[in-house]
């Protein structure tokens, strides 16, 4: 749905593209502390809601310090460009890519 509400954003279709965001923010079957956490965050600040996203990544951080994927996500997330990749996850590339992209 994240990507479907770029393509839409990119589209002039706004008000599709917020729809998007919002069932990407608000999909209460997905579990924490995992890379789509990531793309929660980035559906939260395309809504106007970045304090949110950032609360959620930053628990995912102070919740698991030496998780490396949190960290990255965490720094992707706040606009830095994390030294390295977490290896070995094809998962993190795609979505590093689609963050890169918007």
């Amino acid at each position: 749905h994240y990507l479907e509400g770029l393509a839409l954003e990119k589209a002039k279709q706004r008000e599709k593209a917020q729809q998007k965001f919002t069932t990407v923010a608000t999909a209460e079957s997905r579990r924490r502390h995992q890379i789509t956490d990531l793309v929660t965050a980035l559906a939260l600040k395309k809504l106007n809601r970045a304090e949110e996203g950032e609360k959620l990544l930053k628990t995912w951080v102070e919740q698991q310090p030496k998780n490396e994927t949190a960290q990255w996500a965490y720094a992707v997330y706040k606009g830095e460009s994390p030294n390295g990749e977490v290896e070995g996850n094809d998962n993190l590339r795609v979505i590093r890519e689609m963050v890169e992209m918007h």
